[in-house]
């Protein structure tokens, strides 16, 4: 297998992908240096750096989807020497609504000596930041399926034409949206990937969305007494796992081995008379029952499942529960 320059491979590189590509850029970097990211990825607070471990050549793509769809892709090739590459892909994720290259991925799974591809999904921006999708459709399909496809297409091919040889095999990394691309892919582009990891999948995301933005209706917002704070949310974790966690799965390691059979009992929670600190009112207590049920629409149908039992705390820290609109779920319905 013979390793093509890196520094020269911008200038031979063609595509038959079914999309326009123009390379930006082919460059080699050094293990353990730094580098800073495209400036259209560090302005909207995605990284504004990253540092390979292992020798890398980066190439940086545009990919046109559509008449106003814009993809920017990375693809990362080990190159130290003709051993580096272990001859197969993986392809990195998206996570909310961001348009971030995961350049944490893309250094990890170089390491392992795949080849990484990493797209933005069409638009640079944050994960909680969904104004890019106002009246523009196309960056929406891109965002959900397309230019993850493109991406990895594209991908490939520079793969095929760096190392002279087809990858392997194709697998995809993704959680939350990123879960959600990837059972898209599966779907929509079977070709694509040999395997996916689809963890978390945000699935079902237009009722996810009607999910997370019910639960300020049930928490109210900071100072209402429906409200806990991040502390009462940590008393109510303590609570789930002294009876759910060891008294279920046999190990006392804080992990909710299978969250739907735990059976809380909330009432451990609330303040008496001689419990007057770590507890919560019954109004509070209330609160808790209400936000770990299915959510319904009118006539009685079920939209969406319950949060599970162990998450509320992440909740909290993801604006669920935090007593104020869930970012993404309020860019989604403007």
């Amino acid at each position: 297998m013979a390793l093509a320059s890196c520094a020269a491979l911008c200038a031979s590189l063609s595509f038959n992908v079914g999309f326009q590509v123009t390379p930006y850029s082919c460059t080699p970097h050094a293990a353990g240096v730094a580098v800073n990211t495209a400036s259209g990825q560090s302005s909207v607070g995605c990284a504004t750096s990253f540092t390979p471990t292992v020798d890398v050549c980066q190439v940086t793509l545009g990919i046109k989807t559509s008449g106003t769809g814009n993809v920017y892709s990375e693809v990362w090739l080990p190159n130290n020497n003709a051993s580096s590459w272990n001859g197969r892909t993986l392809t990195t994720d998206n996570g909310g609504v961001n348009g971030c290259v995961h350049y944490v991925d893309m250094a990890y799974v170089t390491g392992l000596g795949f080849a990484a591809i990493g797209d933005n999904a069409g638009h640079n921006g944050s994960s909680f930041d969904m104004t890019w999708s106002l009246n523009n459709n196309e960056a929406i399909i891109d965002w959900s399926h397309r230019a993850r496809h493109a991406a990895v297409v594209t991908g490939k091919s520079v793969v095929n034409q760096f190392y002279n040889k087809a990858s392997t095999f194709n697998y995809y990394l993704g959680c939350s949206a990123g879960g959600a691309q990837g059972l898209q892919s599966a779907q929509k582009y079977p070709g694509d990937f040999n395997g996916i990891i689809a963890g978390s999948s945000a699935n079902d995301f237009n009722h996810l969305q009607d999910w997370s933005s019910r639960f300020l209706q049930l928490t109210g917002p900071v100072g209402d007494p429906k409200f806990l704070n991040a502390t009462q949310w940590l008393t109510v974790q303590a609570a789930i796992f002294a009876q759910c966690d060891k008294a279920i799965d046999g190990v006392d390691d804080g992990i909710l081995e299978d969250p739907t059979q735990c059976r809380f009992d909330s009432s451990v929670l609330a303040c008496n008379a001689t419990v007057t600190t770590n507890c919560l009112t019954s109004t509070q207590v209330n609160t808790v029952n209400e936000v770990f049920t299915e959510l319904y629409d009118t006539q009685g149908r079920l939209l969406y499942p319950s949060l599970l039992y162990g998450a509320q705390y992440d909740a909290f820290r993801l604006g669920q529960l935090s007593g104020g609109p869930q970012g993404i779920a309020q860019d989604w319905f403007r």
